[in-house]
């Protein structure tokens, strides 16, 4: 970015396969001399310091350039922001590509589970061929040899972004037979009639929430004209560890006794607001209490530190991932939190306490007197 006066004059990309990005625009000097003594005229200008001025044979702009029309200050603009769901779009996309080309690997391979996740990952890998196809066909020299290089082929260019899939993209569904349901079988079919082509240890989705991960792809639905990923928003998030029947499916959501938004939730506090299960829970008294009573929003915290105390351990040897957001589960390389946590009885015992008062009326009664 290139800001003068509070005012944004020129923005780079966000994100871009460019190694290098030049921005440039034209400054007027004298509003930024204009801009610092606003605030100096009357009694702070008679009490500031002075500085000795110096004449130097140079110049910052070109000789004779104040006479010179075709000159113009550049105009401040509006920025431009991504929305959170182009930016999942095409941050892990660049990422994926830039890894791909410096470890010169021959492509992606991607196990389909029928899910959510596994269908964001290949959306992403699509993303990722959009931008290289882009480059290829405005003439990024080194975007052109890094697609030739992890071909192998040296004087091919892919014409479109399901060409270039076709070359690195390989998926397989390795569902059970007691397990997998036919509609989720149907789902990984149909994605891989759409992307259909090896290698690396990458997680693209490993720092965004199932709730962000929901409104990407139904954002790429109709950004990237894919109408088979409708099945995957509306399906029912599920492990399948357990046989289906006509009269159950397992659900994440029903087994974890929370739902994935309230895990984003908790995963905010967790992680951006350091806050422990009493934190957390006097937090949500006030965001959850129109919906549910204290006790219920106690058992839910309860449940959430429960199980982030038993896998917390798994981030020390997490697989790579892109982080985009602070609520990220970051590995202990950045992650300094403890990853061996014993059980939590001083926190329970103290909402336990406070609940106590609550439900018997103490809490009233000692507000009256008050």
């Amino acid at each position: 970015m290139i800001i003068q006066n509070g005012g944004l004059l020129a923005q780079g990309s966000q994100f871009s396969l460019d190694d290098v990005e030049v921005v440039t625009a034209t400054c007027d000097i004298e509003e930024v001399r204009s801009f610092r003594c606003e605030p100096s005229r009357g009694y702070q200008a008679i009490e500031a310091r002075q500085y000795l001025r110096i004449d130097v044979e140079f110049a910052l702009s070109r000789p004779g350039s104040i006479l010179d029309t075709k000159i113009r200050p550049s105009q401040p603009r509006e920025p431009r922001f991504h929305a959170p769901e182009e930016e999942i779009a095409l941050g892990p996309a660049c990422w994926l590509w830039d890894y791909l080309r410096r470890s010169r690997q021959a492509g992606f391979f991607l196990p389909l589970s029928g899910g959510i996740d596994s269908a964001s990952s290949a959306v992403i890998v699509h993303s990722m061929c959009r931008l290289v196809v882009n480059a290829v066909q405005s003439g990024n020299v080194q975007v052109i040899k890094d697609v030739q290089n992890v071909c192998a082929e040296v004087d091919w260019l892919p014409s479109t972004p399901e060409e270039l899939c076709g070359r690195l993209f390989h998926t397989c569904y390795m569902g059970t037979e007691k397990n997998s349901s036919k509609e989720t079988r149907k789902r990984a079919k149909d994605l891989g009639k759409e992307y259909d082509c090896s290698s690396a240890d990458l997680n693209p989705i490993g720092g965004i929430s199932k709730t962000d991960l929901r409104k990407f792809v139904a954002w790429a639905k109709i950004n990237f004209n894919l109408p088979v990923l409708d099945e995957f928003i509306q399906a029912i998030p599920t492990a399948e560890l357990v046989p289906f029947s006509e009269s159950y499916t397992q659900s994440d959501e029903e087994e974890m006794g929370l739902t994935y938004e309230e895990l984003s939730i908790f995963g905010r506090l967790r992680k951006v607001s350091k806050l422990g299960p009493f934190g957390a829970w006097e937090r949500l008294l006030h965001e959850w209490g129109h919906q549910m009573s204290p006790r219920e929003i106690a058992e839910k915290v309860k449940t959430f530190f429960h199980f982030y105390g038993l896998n917390r351990h798994k981030m020390t040897t997490v697989t790579p991932a892109y982080h985009a957001e602070q609520y990220g589960p970051d590995d202990n390389r950045f992650d300094l939190r403890p990853f061996l946590y014993p059980y939590l009885s001083w926190p329970y015992k103290k909402i336990e306490e406070t609940l106590k008062k609550h439900e018997d009326g103490s809490n009233e009664r000692d507000a009256k007197e008050d």
